[in-house]
């Protein structure tokens, strides 16, 4: 009986265990490769194509590796120079991103780096040029992503962000964390350079300072990948255009 008894838990186990996979797997992105053009909009500095970021999404056993590089062209190249690189790791828990370390800066170079401490709640900023920089904040209530996964931990949601839930962005370079609630969500038809799209629209607004918004367009058709992101402010608005997306299925 004790071994009829033990067998049937075993089997129970196994059988949540297989839904939670399941469930997981059902809220998971395929490995893709997905490129933007840059573009800015300014009353100051006027129109300019600002360059091209490439973003590529593996698996790993638990969750996500991302890299993504940015090559500037024109005055951006001047100014910030021409090649610049970023990487991450996440996991995935009740189908959201976890963001695991992250960092970024010339190629060839991690310039800075961050390490995500979640059971003490803290982020660790690492500045490997300036060591006196080196910082810890705490990790605030609300949905946490990166600067690098951003795209990818948003596609996670499939569009569906509480409206009572702050999005908090860690920004690895600058050593900060911005609050963003969502202001508006709607259904559009866009047209990209891979085709015309049905999206959701998500425009989010910065905390304490409403008049920045980050905007992004979720492809239906492309497991909620972003198309179209933007992030705006009063002097200026620099768009993202996907140029090519090709997923792994």
């Amino acid at each position: 009986m004790q071994k009829k008894f033990s067998q049937l838990v075993s089997a129970v186990s196994l059988s949540v265990l297989v839904c939670i996979i399941m469930a997981n797997q059902a809220h998971a992105l395929s490995p893709v490769t997905i490129s933007y053009t840059i573009k800015l909009e300014s009353s100051k500095f006027g129109n300019a194509t600002l360059g091209r970021v490439e973003h590529v999404l593996k698996s790993t056993d638990s969750g996500y590796s991302i890299k993504s590089i940015t090559k500037a062209q024109g005055m951006a190249a001047i100014v910030l120079g021409s090649n610049h690189q970023q990487s991450c790791e996440l996991d995935l828990l009740n189908g959201e991103a976890v963001s695991k370390n992250y960092g970024g800066g010339r190629i060839g170079k991690t310039d800075y780096e961050v390490d995500f401490d979640w059971s003490g709640r803290k982020a660790h900023f690492k500045d490997n040029k300036k060591s006196k920089n080196n910082q810890v904040i705490d990790l605030p209530d609300g949905y946490i992503l990166d600067n690098c996964s951003m795209s990818f931990a948003v596609a996670l949601l499939k569009g569906k962000i509480p409206d009572n839930q702050t999005m908090h962005i860690v920004d690895g370079k600058d050593k900060r964390i911005r609050g963003y609630k969502l202001r508006a969500s709607t259904e559009e038809t866009i047209e990209t350079k891979i085709g015309k799209k049905q999206v959701t629209k998500l425009v989010f607004e910065r905390e304490l300072r409403p008049e920045r918004t980050l905007t992004f367009w979720l492809s239906h058709d492309d497991e909620y990948l972003p198309l179209r992101m933007q992030e705006s402010r009063k002097s200026r608005t620099t768009n993202f255009e996907v140029t090519e997306l090709t997923l792994d299925n």
